[in-house]
């Protein structure tokens, strides 16, 4: 959403003709997908430029070519075994890439900032000045690394924060008690992002592009409250599947105490149990997809891992099972075959045990003696 945000006020600001498309979550799932570009080309789009999302998009890229369109991808994902047919892949993640380490980790509104700075002639500053405290936002909020560039982004996208002009991000800060205060990294990853992901989650994404978009302080007050009582639903939805799956694998020693932990639920919320898998990880110490089984006989899922064991190896592993799935070595999502869920638990935890034990870890600045103290 602030990678979306970032590009259609640039690309505007330059004189484009632009307009954006989030597909929506429980319909349509993530990232780019073939009614939706149908669409786009009826609406008379001839480039389309996805932030976020699109390294995997093989199908959709070639039906993009084949109605006469043009593509560029921006994604922060981890490449499969071959590349979208763009005009341009822009992702730090390419086999092929060269990059410098500094910018390995860049969320995908990284990705998206350095596409408007190479548009500026690798001018940084002029980007920087608009659209760092939407950088920042979407940097923290991600849950990327904050070293190299992740760490100067959002060093200098804090202040932008505490004093911008953007209507939708004070309204924020009025929101969540704000007022007065100096908003810091875990302010703006526990108030301002959570209220944000709300609309992606349980109600209309728009309102969040609204909130980052609009000019005016009555609409973004609006918004914002708005955004509020989504989050609030999302809560109480995490809450009541979190409970559900818990039960489910404290009944099953075989889930417990398997190396991977995958929980299946009829139902259960698709824009939620991302959020649950990450707490499953905290609570259980091991990798966990949670996947919700639809009506239409697919399930969808979404995973969170730890250091040592990456869920995208994981599920390429897996990819035989899998319809669907993309993300990165800590986060994954996925679409599968209902009925090829217990073959799936089995060949990934067949993977686990195959490869070096991974364990969480606390990194340790100091050991301190506590006579020390």
């Amino acid at each position: 959403m602030t990678s979306t945000a970032l590009l259609v006020s640039y690309l505007s600001s330059v004189g484009a003709n632009v307009n954006y498309r989030i597909p929506q979550r429980m319909s349509e799932g993530y990232g780019l997908n073939i009614d939706a570009v149908r669409e786009l080309k009826e609406e008379g789009t001839k480039l389309i430029i996805t932030v976020d999302n699109g390294i995997s998009a093989i199908a959709e890229t070639e039906l993009i070519h084949q109605l006469g369109m043009e593509i560029v991808v921006t994604d922060h994902h981890r490449q499969g075994d071959m590349l979208p047919n763009a005009f341009a892949v822009v992702d730090p993640h390419r086999h092929d890439e060269t990059c410098p380490e500094s910018v390995r980790d860049l969320a995908g509104v990284g990705v998206a900032f350095k596409l408007a700075a190479a548009l500026e002639g690798g001018d940084h500053e002029t980007v920087t000045e608009q659209f760092i405290d939407l950088v920042a936002l979407g940097t923290i909020a991600d849950i990327v690394p904050l070293k190299g560039e992740n760490r100067l982004i959002v060093k200098k996208g804090l202040p932008a924060i505490n004093n911008c002009d953007r209507p939708g991000l004070n309204a924020l800060r009025s929101i969540t008690g704000n007022d007065g205060k100096t908003i810091d990294s875990s302010g703006v990853a526990f108030a301002f992002a959570p209220r944000i992901n709300a609309a992606g989650r349980v109600g209309d994404v728009e309102d969040a592009i609204e909130l980052l978009l609009c000019e005016d302080d009555e609409t973004a007050e609006r918004t914002a409250e708005g955004l509020d009582s989504c989050n609030t639903q999302r809560k109480s939805l995490e809450q009541k599947i979190c409970g559900e799956v818990i039960r489910r694998i404290e009944s099953d020693p075989a889930i417990k105490y398997s190396e991977v932990i995958v929980v299946d639920g009829e139902g259960w919320h698709s824009g939620i149990i991302g959020i649950v898998a990450s707490k499953i990880v905290g609570s259980y110490g091991r990798p966990a997809v949670i996947l919700s089984r639809q009506e239409d006989g697919y399930a969808k899922g979404s995973g969170r891992s730890i250091e040592g064991f990456s869920l995208f190896e994981a599920l390429t592993h897996c990819g035989s099972l899998l319809t669907k799935f993309g993300g990165h070595s800590l986060a994954a999502g996925l679409t599968l075959e209902c009925g090829k869920i217990d073959a799936f638990r089995e060949m990934i935890n067949a993977y686990a045990l195959s490869i070096p034990s991974a364990v969480p870890e606390i990194n340790i600045d100091c050991r301190l003696n506590p006579s020390a103290l």
